[in-house]
This record gives C-alpha cells, structure tokens and sequence, in this order.
C-alpha cells in the first residue's frame, strides 16, 4: 500500500522507481486495492489507500522488469490486484 498512499503527483514517480530496488533475478509482488474504473475514481476516495488501476499496476513494468502474471481477487468482495514481475 506505500505507493497507494501517494497523491499523483508523485505516485507515477514512485511506481516507476520501485524497479531500482529489485535485485538482477529478483521478484517483485504488487498486492494492492484495486478498481477497474479510471485514475480520476480515486476522487471517490477521501483518503489513501487510493486503488490502482490496471493501467498503474502495468507501469511497475519496465527498466528490465517484465511483467509474469497479474491478476484480480476478491478477497472481501473488494478488487485487489496480484501482480508478479521478475528483473532479468
């Protein structure tokens, strides 16, 4: 929930950072709320956590991080995202 706690700007920043910290070989697990509607539902939201939508999960991708898997749950009738990435 650390980038989901950040108001945009600089949460597009902060995803796009979280790469450098993953090690060559190394695997990052994005858990998240989710939503399956735009970046401007978040309105909707007073406060963090803010959920991610897909677009945003996608973009932890990149810098030599590629995406393996992602995929929605519902633990508690609530979307949250699951996503796996791996750094070559």
């Amino acid at each position: 929930m650390n980038v989901q706690a950040l108001p945009e700007p600089p949460r597009a920043d902060a995803i796009r950072a979280v790469s450098g910290l993953v090690a060559p070989g190394g695997t990052l697990v994005v858990m998240a709320f989710g939503s399956d509607g735009t970046a401007s539902e978040r309105d909707a939201y007073p406060r963090p956590p803010w959920p991610l939508v897909r677009s945003e999960i996608d973009a932890f991708a990149g810098h030599g991080i590629d995406l393996v898997a992602v995929e929605r749950v519902y633990p508690d009738e609530d979307l949250r995202w699951r996503a796996t990435f791996r750094r070559r």
